[in-house]
């Protein structure tokens, strides 16, 4: 389980709770991190939660993302998805519709995940990947960077799976 601090400065004379500074960006810097427990307490403006005019975190209202859970600045979050405990989301990711992402999984800027995607339990997807829809990422996986995890074989027409 990760250490969180308590308080974290954003910015000059920005302070919040529940932000976690965590590993480096592409360009060496710490991205910032926002407890899923704090970003749902931030108004809705525009359909996305918002802090102080310059963090936007959009998550679906049918999403569920465990309160241990740390999101980076622009992530967007599909309906009906689920991320466990303990996973870090960076700053620009997407994440589709229907997604599962397993605890202590770590998912570097800037990547996109497919609906339907399934990511297993700490696993690693490098910045810029793109898991197409219906791929699927082993638990304990480290995907390197600006990687294309294909689709997973999808489920037959008419299978209680496709339903």
């Amino acid at each position: 389980m990760k250490s969180t601090i308590g308080i974290c400065i954003i910015g000059i004379g920005i302070m919040l709770s529940g932000c976690t500074p965590v590993g480096t960006l592409r360009d060496g810097t710490k991205p910032v991190l926002y407890s899923a427990s704090e970003v749902q307490s931030w108004p809705v403006v525009n359909e996305a939660r918002q802090f102080n005019n310059e963090i936007r975190i959009y998550i679906h209202p049918t999403a569920k993302v465990d309160h241990d859970a740390q999101l980076g600045n622009g992530v967007r979050i599909g309906a009906r998805t689920k991320i466990d405990e303990d996973t870090s989301v960076y700053p620009n990711v997407t994440i589709g519709e229907d997604v599962v992402i397993g605890g202590d999984a770590v998912i570097h800027e800037d990547v996109q995940i497919g609906h339907h995607a399934k990511i297993g339990g700490d696993a690693r997807l490098g910045a810029g990947t793109v898991v197409k829809p219906y791929g699927y990422v082993r638990t304990h996986a480290t995907v390197k960077p600006d990687s294309i995890v294909e689709a997973a074989e999808r489920p037959k027409a008419g299978t209680q799976a496709a339903r």
